[in-house]
């Protein structure tokens, strides 16, 4: 038997303090133009964000107590990636250790493909090109022709061209 009162555990204890930490969204959907969302985060104690993506920045990744955080992600410029991020809002004081998972994912660019020169004028002799190609997605390029080759290079920056002479005499 003990001298000593121990409260119940669901018990109010003066001069004791209540932990939380909160946050107003944890699951963020941004465009694949980047954009700016704010956040409201609520904590008893001192708080961080840790793990996230480097396409991720917060306007502060750490604080104490009440705080606004605007997170921003920058442009998504692949046709080919809908990036996704999972983080964590962590408290960092010791004796009372808490962790919030959270999530960002961010839509894919619309697919793009340019092309320097945009046409190419042969005259009926052999000649080779180089035709620069500008894209934000994969792309493959073949041809069926005997008397046409076309050589993309392995970083997909350019197509080069070769035509044999035409010897069918049509123009």
């Amino acid at each position: 038997m003990s001298c000593v009162d121990t409260p119940a555990p669901d018990e109010y204890v003066p001069g004791s303090e209540a932990h939380y930490l909160e946050v107003s969204q944890t699951e963020l959907s941004f465009g694949s133009e980047g954009e700016t969302k704010n956040i409201n985060v609520a904590s008893s104690q001192n708080w961080l964000f840790t793990d996230y993506a480097p396409w991720l920045s917060f306007s502060r990744d750490n604080g104490e107590g009440n705080s606004e955080i605007s997170i921003v992600a920058e442009e998504n410029l692949s046709a080919d990636v809908v990036r996704t991020s999972v983080f964590y809002l962590k408290t960092i004081d010791a004796g009372w250790e808490f962790t919030k998972s959270m999530s960002a994912d961010q839509e894919a660019a619309e697919p793009y493909i340019l092309f320097t020169p945009e046409s190419i004028n042969a005259s009926g002799n052999s000649a080779q090109y180089r035709v620069n190609v500008k894209s934000n997605a994969k792309w493959s390029v073949r041809c069926d022709a005997d008397w046409l080759s076309l050589v993309p290079a392995e970083n997909q920056s350019y197509i080069d061209i070769s035509l044999s002479e035409n010897l069918t005499n049509y123009a």
